[in-house]
């Protein structure tokens, strides 16, 4: 059995086909003949719109609505003139210049009178002269409005009643229409075509002929259009706009795997930087930036609970996709809110996002600059527009490749949906699609998507300070042959007596010396390797922490550093821990 998603050779009744679930294209049919109607009266709107007569009185017209124009310029050109020259008898006379009469200032006061009042007369009478022209024009105006409301009247009646026609069937066995299914929708209609792709037309066959669906995917064959993200032999999910709300009725009653777009989060909100002014999160991959129509946990619900007790709300600042991970900032207060987002609009707030790609890119660093707009069709998907997409850049910079992965350093100067993932899935981008990506990557099997805000950099909106410690911790997996020595790494940290402990609580200065002084040792610069349990074929997986400092007031506090077991055993499976950064725009964290 084969599948064709719409007309083939303006047929859709081909034998080893699967058949429509309404077949609209009989001749006799309601949707034909109306169709027919709705043609001949496109047919009559043309033939007017380009009728000699209808263009004579139109140009005819448009042609004496400019002489009037002229005309009226003219008069009001000689009136002004006029005006001029009686200013500066006056202005001669006040000077004692010039001489006015009694007789000469009632001349110049009639002149001023007369102007104007044949400038009145001037209007009145080119007024009549075009009034009777557009009359001409308005009847044959009139006529297609009339035709056009006619059209737009029988065209959605007709639109709804194929929507009634599409009665859809589910596993249960119960029959919901297009309208039906889509009322509660954001536009409460559906769009053109629905009902006609391949997966519902396949889920109704089988429905309708007593057969129990078993396994079902979608995949792209072929090149990628060029607006679009599509790779050759990927698998995709349905259309959100078109087919989502149809196969979310389709499916009950089947024994269906979760939706992997709407997963949740695995993990808590992490409290990075709190004050009175403003709070920083590290918002984990899975967890929505506010509340959806779900009503699931969001970063916006769980700072509206923290905070109920001090009688405050959270104000959402910015966000990030659900399936990104990283640090967010929230206002506590109004004030905070306005200069924060004063920042963001301006672009003075700095950000950074580490990625892993699913594959090596062409080149190392660079710009992207890929105009974006929403795909109507199938949201949340964006695609990329020349013609109408907004402007948007991302700087980038590869820090590794090991495995036919990459990790890439990427600095958004603009803040469009999907922007990253966008760039650097697209062919005129990186055409490396992010791992774990489930609108723009290959499929490629991953825990979750490889996209981490890693560093956030604002001015604190009450203090004005931008000190900030950059707290990143890094998953590398050496070769054998670079593999360090768990002893020697303890020691050169000091870690086995405590030492180590005791030295990242010195001032953020000395801190830094002592780091670097450990990683150089290491032989591996700006890089400090800690032993984990577990060896894999010779391989050690290692740790390293990297301390870098922006301003150097205020004192490093371990208790920032608490939830490092977790965070390992977190990232334990994956190819790379993506960074975690603590900001600390007026003293480093404290929790």
């Amino acid at each position: 059995m084969l599948l064709t998603p719409g007309l083939l050779a303006g047929r859709n009744d081909w034998a080893y086909f699967v058949p429509p679930v309404f077949d609209a294209q009989q001749p006799d049919g309601h949707f034909k003949v109306t169709e027919r109607i709705i043609s001949d009266i496109n047919r009559e709107i043309d033939c007017i719109r380009h009728s000699d007569e209808y263009k004579r009185v139109k140009a005819e017209e448009a042609t004496l609505r400019q002489k009037a124009a002229d005309r009226i310029a003219a008069m009001k050109q000689r009136i002004a003139s006029a005006k001029a020259e009686r200013d500066r008898r006056r202005s001669d006379a006040q000077a004692g210049l010039v001489h006015i009469s009694e007789a000469d200032a009632a001349a110049m006061t009639r002149e001023s009178q007369t102007l104007k009042a044949d400038l009145r007369r001037l209007k009145q009478r080119l007024n009549a002269e075009l009034s009777a022209a557009h009359a001409l024009t308005q009847q044959y105006d009139e006529r297609i409005a009339a035709l056009r409301q006619r059209r737009r009247s029988m065209s959605d009646e007709l639109q709804r009643w194929l929507f009634t026609q599409y009665r859809m069937l589910n596993a249960r066995g119960e029959e919901r229409d297009l309208i039906d299914i889509f009322s509660t929708t954001t536009h409460g209609i559906p769009p053109a075509g629905a009902g006609d792709c391949c997966a519902p037309k396949l889920l109704q066959y089988a429905y309708s002929h007593g057969l129990q669906p078993v396994c079902m995917a979608e995949f792209w064959w072929g090149e990628s259009p060029r607006q679009e993200i599509r790779h050759h032999l990927s698998y995709y999910p349905a259309c959100r706009s078109k087919c989502l709300p149809i196969l979310t009725h389709m499916l009950q009653g089947l024994d269906v795997e979760p939706n992997p777009l709407t997963a949740t989060a695995s993990e808590e909100l992490k409290i990075v930087y709190e004050d009175d002014a403003i709070c920083v999160v590290d918002k984990p991959a899975g967890m929505l930036s506010v509340p959806g129509k779900d009503n699931v946990e969001s970063v916006e619900s769980i700072m509206r609970q923290r905070w109920h007790q001090y009688d405050g709300n959270p104000i959402m600042v910015h966000r990030l996709d659900r399936d990104t991970s990283g640090l967010m900032v929230v206002a506590r207060t109004l004030e905070a809110y306005h200069s924060l987002q004063q920042q963001f609009a301006c672009r003075t707030a700095a950000k950074r996002y580490e990625a892993v790609l699913d594959g090596v890119p062409a080149t190392h660093e660079g710009t992207i600059s890929l105009p974006l707009m929403p795909d109507i069709m199938d949201r949340p998907r964006q695609r990329v527009d020349m013609e109408h997409g907004k402007p948007s850049v991302t700087t980038y910079r590869v820090v590794s490749t090991q495995g036919g992965r990459t990790l890439v350093w990427l600095y958004p100067h603009t803040g469009r949906t999907h922007q990253l993932r966008v760039h650097c899935a697209h062919p005129l981008g990186l055409a490396t699609p992010i791992l774990g990506d489930p609108l723009y990557g290959r499929g490629t099997a991953a825990p979750r998507m490889y996209l981490h805000a890693a560093e956030l950099q604002i001015v604190h909106p009450t203090t004005g300070a931008t000190d900030e410690v950059v707290v990143e911790i890094h998953l590398n997996v050496l070769g054998e042959g670079d593999a360090l020595v768990p002893d020697k790494a303890t020691e050169l940290l000091g870690l086995g007596t405590g030492q180590g402990r005791a030295a990242l609580q010195h001032p953020l200065r000395r801190t830094h010396r002592l780091v670097g002084l450990a990683a150089q040792s290491a032989g591996h610069r700006q890089m400090i390797p800690l032993p984990v349990e577990g060896h894999r074929q010779g391989r050690l997986a290692a740790f390293a922490l990297h301390l870098g400092v922006r301003g150097l007031q205020g004192e490093y506090r371990p208790g920032c550093h608490d939830g490092l077991p977790a965070f390992r055993a977190q990232i334990a499976e994956g190819p790379h821990l993506l960074a975690h950064s603590v900001p600390s725009p007026s003293s480093v964290c404290t929790h």
